[in-house]
């Protein structure tokens, strides 16, 4: 049987360990401290996890902090407050480019060069023209 936790299914053949920083928000060094703050062994499979044990982990990462659905929600919400207020990082934001006081003259290439293929007219609109 395989292990679905907030929405996402789980490869039954992998370690937990491996298998669980495949979730938003939990990376490799929360996984372990998951891992070992339940008492399950490093090497423990998807495969071999019990009910109550599936019951457990959903348990032990929803008690830590945001993961998944509720943590992308909150990064959006962020972001929505942001560019609403009209602060520079919203501005920035919203223009698609580099917020944290990067260079722009020599980097941010991959911005500036979204923006120019999307203001290009496309080869359908050439050829009806």
């Amino acid at each position: 049987m395989s292990l679905v936790l907030f929405g996402l299914p789980f490869p039954p053949s992998k370690s937990l360990a491996i298998a669980l920083p495949r979730l938003v928000g939990v990376g490799a060094t929360r996984a372990r401290a998951v891992l070992r703050q339940l008492g399950f062994p490093p090497a423990l499979r998807v495969a071999d996890l019990t009910p109550s044990q599936e019951r457990a982990l959903a348990r032990a990462l929803q008690a830590g902090s945001s993961v998944a659905g509720s943590l992308r929600e909150e990064e959006a919400r962020i972001l929505q407050r942001l560019t609403t207020n009209g602060s520079r990082r919203g501005i920035r934001l919203r223009a698609g480019l580099p917020v944290n006081g990067q260079r722009t003259k020599s980097n941010a290439q991959t911005a500036r060069r979204l923006r120019r293929t999307s203001a290009t007219p496309s080869a359908e609109n050439a050829a009806t023209a």
